[in-house]
């Protein structure tokens, strides 16, 4: 770490005021934005992933409303579902792809060819699929991320 990181780093707070973080557990706004973010879905997919309306996500992200309790559990089946896809591909790819790994990713939903992904808790999309990619990318020297053929 740099020294100006580890300088920021360590000004930062270590504890917060009460009621900046859920004691009972639940999600801050912000958490739930970065982790949405993280996993490439917008917030109407999100909120399609969780069965509630675009307003809740809406409301939750901007701390108009609490985030209920079993959100938290919701968002982690998510990102576990996504690292489980990004391991085994990039397993697969570690090997069988030869000298030079390429994952294909899509610029948009129309593009998706159709994934049958047995337990996944949302439609793949675009999005989501280049988040995929790039925590493959993570585990695969190497690789390549192309745009597919449209």
């Amino acid at each position: 770490m740099s020294e100006a990181l580890a300088a920021w780093a360590q000004s930062r707070r270590q504890s917060f005021p009460a009621g900046r973080v859920p004691a009972d557990g639940r999600m801050t706004p912000i958490e739930l934005k970065v982790v949405r973010e993280a996993l490439g879905l917008s917030r109407e997919q999100l909120a399609a992933a969780l069965d509630v309306g675009l307003r809740s996500v809406d409301d939750w992200e901007s701390d108009r409303r609490p985030i209920p309790e079993g959100v938290r559990d919701d968002v982690e089946r998510i990102e576990a579902y996504t690292a489980e896809v990004a391991d085994q591909l990039a397993a697969h790819l570690l090997e069988h792809a030869g000298g030079t790994p390429v994952l294909e990713v899509y610029d948009r939903d129309a593009d998706m060819p159709a994934l049958d992904l047995p337990g996944a808790p949302l439609p793949p999309t675009a999005r989501w699929w280049r988040a995929v990619a790039h925590r493959v990318a993570e585990d695969v020297p190497g690789l390549r991320i192309v745009e597919a053929p449209k």
